[in-house]
């Protein structure tokens, strides 16, 4: 990067059933500064040309691959990531910090 040049803010919508979740991820990524993490349905994400990136749990009665398909139709370049679901308060935590590990490491080569 250039010097002076400021970096693009790298926008992650989250789409979760669990709120608990969201909240836990955003609290991760809190101190990301070109990071903005939004929650998101999956109706609202369609017309939302401004996400870099889909953090998408599980969808109960859907089929996951579908609903991949049917984002990746509208918005190819798009970036998804499953983050699915643990069982247990314990599990979820740390699925949350390995998947926040995760993403900076990620992010950090864009």
């Amino acid at each position: 990067m250039k010097a002076g040049a400021s970096k693009r803010t790298i926008r992650i919508a989250v789409v979760e059933s669990d709120p608990l979740r969201f909240i836990g991820l955003k609290s991760l990524f809190d101190t990301e500064t070109d990071l903005e993490l939004v929650s998101c349905s999956l109706a609202e994400l369609g017309p939302r040309k401004d996400i870099d990136l889909v953090l998408l749990g599980t969808r109960a009665g859907q089929n996951l691959f579908d609903v991949m398909a049917g984002l990746k139709a509208a918005r190819p370049d798009l970036r998804i990531i499953v983050t699915g679901s643990g069982s247990g308060c314990a599990r979820n935590i740390q699925c949350q910090v390995l998947t926040a590990q995760f993403l900076l490491a990620l992010l950090h080569t864009w």
